[in-house]
């Protein structure tokens, strides 16, 4: 890189690993030399990277500076490299597929009983898998765990949204007991509007005591008055009348 002395540097560093010569591609582009970072990844995309190693390098760097080089590396980028592009494609793929094992989910799952570092770890991991972390989260949920670890498991769920926001409905529409409160709570911390009808019925005592507390105190977190047995009979009528007419089955529009 011609006269600029900090991208010299930068190539002069030794690069006899894949998280060293990413390294040196990060610190490029942050320069403004995309090209020359281009120019790197084609090489590291030639290189015998594992699976493991590929996630272990987004675990390292974050998925966003991928994302960055897939920009990059696109069709419009400094440099059209396909080979570049793919081990990017890759990379991400593996990190994906990785938080996805099923193995992974109940060590993190476990790990939420730790408080500290190791909990905070569990919940990146649940939060990283996407759909997966929520069908694990909920199953978690559903099995009654101690305080701490429920305060954990909703906390993690807030984090994934608006993932999380169809599964919660169905929790409100379909669970009962603790599972229940406890999708009322997360919708009214996440001021989920559309979960207001479930909620709205729960206020009204149709589930219990328990469940109206709950639900009066979901309301008031989205800064709502209780509804009236009317209102609440209107809010299911109107919410039937979306799933009615709604293209995908079960999610109607917002109230």
């Amino acid at each position: 890189v011609p006269n600029d002395p900090a991208a010299a540097a930068v190539l002069d560093l030794p690069r006899e690993t894949a998280t060293a010569q990413l390294r040196a591609i990060f610190a490029l582009l942050d320069l403004g030399h995309a090209e020359a970072a281009t120019s790197l990844l084609d090489d590291l995309a030639a290189s015998d990277v594992s699976d493991q190693q590929k996630a272990a390098l987004v675990d390292h760097y974050g998925t966003a500076r991928f994302l960055r080089l897939l920009r990059q590396t696109g069709p419009g980028g400094v440099a059209e490299l396909p080979a570049g592009r793919e081990f990017v494609a890759a990379t991400l793929q593996a990190a994906s597929d990785r938080a996805r094992d099923p193995e992974r989910l109940a060590q993190a799952l476990a790990q939420l009983a730790e408080a500290g570092p190791g909990r905070r770890n569990a919940q990146k991991q649940l939060v990283a898998a996407g759909e997966a972390g929520i069908v694990a989260a909920v199953a978690r949920l559903a099995d009654d765990p101690p305080g701490d670890v429920r305060a954990a498991l909703l906390e993690t769920l807030a984090a994934m949204r608006p993932t999380v926001h169809q599964p919660l409905i169905a929790l409100l529409a379909e669970s009962q007991g603790a599972l229940r409160r406890d999708a009322t709570r997360l919708a009214g911390r996440l001021g989920l509007l559309e979960a207001l009808p479930w909620i709205a019925v729960q206020s009204i005592g149709a589930a219990g005591e328990q469940n109206q507390k709950v639900a009066h105190d979901a309301l008031a977190a989205m800064d709502l008055p209780r509804p009236t047995p009317a209102e609440a009979a209107a809010l299911v009528r109107h919410r039937l009348a979306d799933l009615s007419s709604a293209p995908n089955p079960g999610y109607g529009s917002s109230l």
